[in-house]
């Protein structure tokens, strides 16, 4: 991985502020290995998802343990980040990056089949984010490269538009609208304390295409001195309806939780919601 950046003074909203470019380039390899006798149980192909920016550059593509993907890849890369001398919070970043495939064939997650063809080139990742105080608005967009589009086929293959206002890790208001795999969807989550030990959050992700709500997760949180509790209730839907399930989380200082999977649930459909009891 080769990395250059360069540091110039500028002004930020009429505040002086530090000017980063950061260009990287990086080359990946990893063997390719037939992988179709071993069964799939929980492997989610993250191609069907919006790209981030730490996903296209670790060429990860599978989120489980049933399949690992080959690479023989170069990745490019570009950052422009504008930082407020005073104000560290206060920030505008842009970034691009590109994944060049040196391998025609990729692991498949399809059974009995080793590899699948794809494209010499990903798609182009872009974003930009805005920071100040406790706001935040981010875009990102996730470009088709391909030479000609149409309504199937547009430019902009996917996208997220979203803005976060965050005072306080339990006082918080996140709205995201996002196009995915193939839907629209709109996430819209938050916290609220009553006092400073009493809080509750929640969530909802709702797919415009349906008008049917996809998750929704809310629930409720005590924190004293030595202790903490966390009730939180999930809705999930699924081919026949709705999953649902409640869990109780118990944290003792010093001795961790009684609920991994309470903790990890709420943690990956609310990631702004970012309490740790101590």
């Amino acid at each position: 991985e080769l990395t250059n950046s360069k540091w110039s003074e500028t002004t930020f909203f009429g505040s002086e502020a530090n000017h980063q470019i950061i260009p990287k380039i990086s080359y990946d390899y990893t063997s390719k290995k037939k992988q179709s006798s071993i069964p799939i149980f929980d492997t989610k192909d993250m191609i069907n998802d919006l790209y981030t920016y730490e996903r296209l550059l670790s060429g990860e593509r599978y989120d489980g343990i049933d399949r690992f993907v080959n690479e023989n890849d170069i990745t490019l890369s570009l950052q422009s980040i504008l930082k407020d001398s005073l104000a560290e919070n206060n920030e505008l970043k842009f970034t691009l990056a590109q994944r060049f495939y040196g391998d025609d064939e990729v692991v498949s997650d399809t059974e009995n089949i080793d590899f699948e063809t794809r494209k010499k080139y990903s798609d182009i990742f872009a974003s930009a984010e805005l920071s100040i105080n406790d706001f935040k608005a981010h875009t990102t967009l996730q470009l088709n490269t391909a030479s000609s589009h149409n309504d199937e086929n547009s430019l902009i293959a996917k996208y997220s538009i979203g803005f976060n206002f965050k005072p306080h890790p339990r006082e918080f208001l996140s709205v995201t609208h996002k196009k995915s795999g193939g839907s629209r969807n709109l996430i819209i989550s938050g916290a609220y304390p009553f006092n400073n030990k009493i809080h509750i959050f929640g969530g909802i992700d709702k797919t415009f295409d349906t008008g049917k709500t996809t998750k929704e997760t809310y629930g409720i949180a005590y924190e004293s001195c030595c202790w903490a509790a966390r009730l939180a209730h999930f809705k999930t839907a699924d081919d026949e309806g709705y999953d649902y399930g409640t869990g109780l989380e118990l944290v003792f200082n010093d001795l961790g939780t009684t609920d991994t999977y309470v903790r990890n649930k709420i943690e990956k459909r609310l990631p702004e919601y970012e309490v740790e009891f101590d």
